[in-house]
């Protein structure tokens, strides 16, 4: 390594970009879809949506009445519950702060399963009408306002002019339904069994055990078929959908990563091939050295040993330099990815990344030193040592392995740049799109009206 130092820059460099990528978006993978929920059994959980197919509404939240019907008519749960987008108004010593929260009913945690990070979550009594009112926050909420301060569980904060105490913290992933850091309880109004044509309830159960989400399916949507034949005024070609609630949550984005993971494969297996051709023809310098070798007596398989560990060493250095590059496009990838990606605060360098990292750096020792030095050591000592080096680097088989690996290189890349350039064009041609509507100096907002209460 040190008497080649430009053979060496190149390979390490040359795993160093391979193995970062890869190492950066098994991080985004295993942060955003392969660490767990914070949520008992997630596989059980499911969520629970209207459809709308004759107006072309794959799922829509549903009415407070259609909830409870839902409730009181199906078996395929063992809890269920719902939440209402709300808003609650923190004063403080400062400005007042608006904050988009929920309000939920009786068995929404006991659906997901959730538990609190610190205190407890809602008890039976607090559900009641004129109950002293109560909040868990969000932990990302805890920590940026209060420091992440334990003795926040407890304390009262004047939220919508009450004085509202702060009864638990929900641990660091749980943010269902997304988008908002606060939870208070919901009492059943007088009017929800009249409300069946305002949809903003969002529902969320627990199958029993033994159910599948199938066989719920059957159930909701007979249900549904049911509503629909009582109430046709509102729930005409009303049906009943369920999505697994990791499907809910991830499967916007769980194609595209799962795309993305197997492009930067494709890059890293371009990069073995890379560093195998390189060392082939570093290994054609060495055959009189090898030949030598063993005209003393070293074994092939002694030889083999040699340069594997050789390559193992080179993958070492560019799996550690991939380590520190890595670094820098996660970083990147969270930045660009704030919008769009989930649960970024599990996007980081931990373990599970670092044996992912090693492991991937032993593979592609294998990846690159196996073959060629199986290659190398397939010697004809004679020919070799009478020869010298120039009859030795003709060896047809050794030119017929360095051909498939040139091609083999191409075709991946022509997949990588085909793939490359549809998504381009998809893009471009999602830029030039007509929305129908004159979108520049255009903004959205969401208003949220408070209820007036006599």
């Amino acid at each position: 390594m040190i008497k080649k130092p430009g053979f060496t820059v190149v390979v390490i460099v040359t795993l160093a970009i391979g193995i970062a990528a890869n190492t950066a978006i098994f991080s985004v993978v295993n942060g955003v879809l392969l660490r767990p929920l914070p949520y008992g059994q997630d596989d059980r959980v499911v969520t629970v949506w209207e459809s709308a197919p004759k107006r072309g509404v794959e799922r829509e939240p549903t009415s407070p009445a259609n909830f409870f019907d839902w409730r009181e008519q199906s078996e395929s749960f063992e809890a269920v519950g719902m939440a209402e987008p709300w808003g609650h108004l923190l004063i403080g010593d400062g400005e007042p702060e608006a904050i988009r929260s929920w309000i939920v009913s009786p068995g929404f945690f006991d659906a997901l399963g959730a538990q609190p990070f610190l205190g407890r979550i809602f008890v039976p009594e607090e559900y009641q009408v004129g109950s002293s009112p109560v909040v868990v926050v969000g932990y990302q909420w805890w920590q940026r306002h209060f420091g992440g301060d334990p003795n926040l569980v407890g304390k009262k904060l004047m939220f919508n002019n009450q004085l509202t105490m702060v009864v638990g913290i929900m641990p660091p992933d749980f943010e269902y339904p997304p988008g908002r850091e606060v939870w208070a309880p919901r009492p059943r109004r007088d009017n929800d069994l009249l409300n069946r044509g305002r949809t903003f309830i969002w529902v969320v159960g627990r199958l029993r055990s033994g159910r599948t989400v199938g066989q719920a399916q059957q159930e909701m949507s007979a249900i549904g078929t049911r509503l629909a034949a009582q109430y046709p005024q509102t729930n005409a070609g009303i049906g009943v959908v369920l999505v697994p609630l990791r499907q809910f949550l991830f499967g916007e984005v769980r194609l595209g990563l799962l795309v993305l993971f197997g492009a930067v494969g494709l890059v890293l297996l371009i990069a073995c091939a890379n560093v195998a051709n390189l060392l082939l023809a570093r290994g054609a310098e060495r055959q009189r050295e090898f030949a030598i070798r063993r005209a003393l007596g070293a074994s092939r398989k002694r030889i083999v040993l040699q340069l594997m560990t050789e390559s193992l060493v080179l993958a070492a250095v560019g799996g550690a330099c991939g380590m520190l590059l890595s670094r820098g496009l996660i970083q990147l990838i969270v930045a660009l990815g704030a919008d769009n990606l989930p649960r970024l605060e599990r996007i980081n360098v931990n373990p599970s990344v670092l044996i992912f990292a090693l492991t991937i750096s032993v593979l592609t020792a294998l990846l690159c030193g196996l073959a060629p030095a199986l290659q190398k050591t397939r010697l004809n000592l004679q020919e070799v040592l009478k020869e010298g080096i120039h009859a030795a680097t003709a060896g047809s088989a050794r030119q017929r392995f360095r051909r498939v690996l040139v091609i083999s290189q191409i075709a991946v890349a022509f997949v990588l740049l085909v793939g490359a350039g549809l998504l381009a064009r998809s893009f471009v041609e999602l830029l030039e799109l007509n929305p129908g509507f004159v979108a520049n100096k255009a903004l959205t907002l969401e208003v949220q009206l408070a209820r007036r209460t006599p």
